[in-house]
Formats: C-alpha cells, sequence, structure tokens
C-alpha cells in the first residue's frame, strides 16, 4: 500500500489496489465487478528465498555476522516459492489465468523476471514464464530489459543486491564463474 500512496502523493493518477492472498484463487481475492476493468496487471513469479529479503549487518544490530529477515514467501508448503519448477509454472500458469480476467480487452500483462540458479545450474525463468503467459491466453506484445542499476550524473551504477553479491562471491570462492546479475527481462503481453 505504501507504493501506491507513494505514487499518489506523486501525482499519479486512476487507482490501484494491493490484494494479499494466494493468486492462483484470484477469482476469491477480487471482486467480480472488477473483472474485465483492468488496464495494466503486473507480476512476477515467486522464486523462493533465493533472490530477496532483508539483511542487517552488525554494523545496524551490534551483533556479529550478518541477520536475514523477511525472505520467506511464507512457511506454507503448499506456497508456489517452495515447490519444483514444473510446479511452480503450472501454478504461475493458474495466476496468470486469473490475471487474463481481471483484464480488459487491449489490456496489459507485465510480468518482471530474471534467471535464477538452482543446484548450481542456471534456469531461464522469464522464458518459462513467457510460456506460462501464453499457455494462460496472452499475446507477446514486447520483451525488454530493465537494468538494475541507479542514474546519475556520471551515468549508471549496478544496484546488485545484497545476496547478489554473497552468492556470486561464494560461487567464485568455490571456482564457479559467475557474475553478478545486471538486469531482469519485462515480458509485455496483452489481452485480445
Amino acid at each position: 500500500m505504501a507504493n501506491i500512496d507513494h505514487a499518489a502523493d506523486q501525482g499519479a493518477t486512476g487507482g490501484a489496489t494491493a490484494i494479499c492472498g494466494d493468486a492462483r484463487h484470484i477469482d476469491e481475492l477480487v471482486s467480480p465487478d472488477v473483472h474485465g476493468r483492468a488496464a495494466l496487471v503486473l507480476t512476477s513469479p515467486p522464486y523462493g528465498d533465493s533472490v530477496h529479503g532483508q539483511v542487517r549487518s552488525t554494523r545496524d544490530t551490534g551483533r556479529p555476522n550478518v541477520e536475514k529477515f523477511d525472505h520467506h514467501y511464507s512457511r506454507d508448503p503448499a506456497n508456489l516459492a517452495h515447490r519444483s519448477l514444473e510446479d511452480l509454472m503450472a501454478g504461475f500458469t493458474e495466476i496468470l489465468t486469473g490475471c487474463r480476467k481481471l483484464l480488459k480487452p487491449g489490456g496489459f500483462l507485465a510480468i518482471t523476471a530474471r534467471p535464477i540458479r538452482r543446484g548450481g545450474a542456471l534456469v531461464d525463468i522469464p522464458t518459462m514464464a513467457l510460456a506460462a503467459a501464453i499457455d494462460a491466453g496472452f499475446t507477446p506484445w514486447e520483451r525488454c530489459v530493465a537494468l538494475l542499476a541507479r542514474v546519475s550524473d556520471d551515468g549508471l551504477t549496478a544496484r546488485a543486491s545484497f545476496f547478489q553479491l554473497v552468492n556470486t562471491a561464494n560461487a567464485r570462492k568455490n571456482g564457479l564463474p559467475l557474475h553478478v546479475p545486471a538486469h531482469e527481462d519485462v515480458l509485455v503481453l496483452t489481452k485480445r
């Protein structure tokens, strides 16, 4: 809700709603009078605890080591973030099918996604998410790259997360020549 309030404070027009719940059951979460009215749905697949969360360092807490928190989607084993990739994408297709019901004809679905590593192997989540959206009845419109960077007078400065930096450093120590991700894919699809 804070992001919606911030957008309104900055002069954004239109309306937005944030709803917390299992998006596979979007019909139960969103009132039927909203179906077919949204111009845009923005989403991202759940990845599990490998790519998000908050940290506090010794400097912040006065205690040794780094403390990680807010890094679980939930502790519910039925949550998609805790499932196999096959189950994750099947569930994401369910979510996108529900999202399609919310959009008006010509409305857009935007998905942000990035590759992840599981068991040391790179998993192409953006392409899997695109296939899920097509399976849910969407038509591809555009595939873009969103740089994970800060813009300043001096140009672009990469803005990797703490976890990306640590995971990359640990992999390099173990002889795996990884690089820090510098972008996310933005998949834009439409409802015809």
